[in-house]
């Protein structure tokens, strides 16, 4: 595929397989245009350079969520990807097993003035971070018991609601109170267990009373005199 001359493409859960270029870009050459790319795979395609794609000549390329896999670069470089006067941004992709037989940049080679945006994405249960050394590079935490994240696309871990509690770090989800017991704080690493006479059902954030017993389920559970 060519996307020429200010041109608008939009790639969106697509896959190249086994494609050939002699020039730039095995599957996909954009040349002074707009393309955004969505979940897509690029696997086992070659070209001289920018083995899966080239993108050059002032364009702008958003890529996300998208899989470039065993491509490969026979001249210049950029066995994935080969970039040129042109900006991109990546955002939650894999490069993986790509090649440049004689040149460099085995998953991307990046060749001009303009500006490559790599943005950091952590998976589920991490969090993206930032280092307060090495000129303010990011890298990916573990959630800290009591939080979760769920997806790769939230940007921060989020607090275990009441009823619930996270004992782990790195944790993609929170685990239910068990009957008998509550937690009636957000962000808790364990569940308390009902006072005497009292009890629970899975997942609460309060006690209650049984049958014969008053009081809060929490503190305490006192029986009911007579009439």
């Amino acid at each position: 595929i060519a996307s020429n001359e200010h041109s608008i493409a939009t790639v969106y859960a697509s896959s190249f397989k086994n494609n050939m270029a002699l020039a730039r870009g095995g599957a996909l050459i954009i040349r002074n245009a707009n393309a955004t790319i969505l979940g897509s795979d690029f696997t086992r395609n070659a070209a001289n350079s920018g083995g899966a794609f080239g993108v050059i000549e002032q364009s702008v390329v958003k890529m996300e969520n998208s899989h470039v896999t065993e491509n490969t670069a026979a001249g210049i470089g950029g066995g994935g990807m080969y970039v040129s006067a042109s900006t991109v941004e990546l955002l939650a992709n894999s490069f993986t097993g790509n090649v440049a037989v004689d040149g460099g940049g085995g998953a991307l080679l990046w060749d001009g003035v303009s500006t490559l945006y790599l943005i950091t994405v952590c998976t589920p249960g991490w969090f993206v971070e930032e280092s307060g050394h090495d000129g303010g590079l990011t890298f990916c935490t573990p959630c800290v018991p009591g939080l979760f994240k769920e997806t790769v696309s939230a940007s921060q871990c989020t607090w275990c609601d009441a009823g619930k509690f996270g004992s782990d770090a790195g944790a993609t989800s929170c685990q239910l109170c068990l009957a008998g017991k509550y937690q009636n704080l957000t962000g808790s690493t364990s569940c308390e267990t009902c006072t005497e006479n009292a009890d629970s059902p899975a997942g609460s954030s309060a006690c209650f009373c049984s049958v014969g017993f008053f009081g809060d389920g929490i503190t305490s559970c006192s029986i009911c005199e007579p009439g």
